[in-house]
């Protein structure tokens, strides 16, 4: 896979991970759903009330970064994720997510934790 798509893609996933509501209505695609360990299934709605609600991650380091493209209008990023907010431990996760083009950009379509 391209050097170049993997940059952009984890450039967006950066941005799930540390911006605000905004950010998340304007690159979740319709019919997104994200599954987390402590929150289970949620729907795009309910992800982007849960990012008004809650406080963000300061940062995030992604290693063993991998990218698969099944169609050209598809992608797949995969990796580990160590993200930090002050005062909490570490968040440690293996992190997938499935990126579709919508209006030429990609648009997050399924998003998926399991602890690490």
């Amino acid at each position: 896979m391209t050097d170049e798509l993997t940059e952009e893609l984890k450039s967006l996933e950066t941005r799930f991970w540390t911006d605000g509501a905004d950010f998340y209505r304007g690159h979740l695609a319709k019919g997104c759903r994200m599954v987390f360990p402590q929150m289970g299934a949620l729907s795009r709605e309910q992800a982007i009330q849960g990012i008004e609600e809650g406080p963000r991650w300061e940062s995030v380091h992604m290693t063993d970064v991998h990218t698969e493209t099944p169609s050209s209008e598809m992608a797949v990023l995969t990796y580990q994720a160590e993200a930090s907010r002050t005062g909490q431990p570490a968040y440690r996760a293996y992190v997938g997510s499935v990126y579709v083009r919508q209006a030429g950009a990609w648009a997050l379509a399924f998003h998926q934790h399991t602890r690490g």
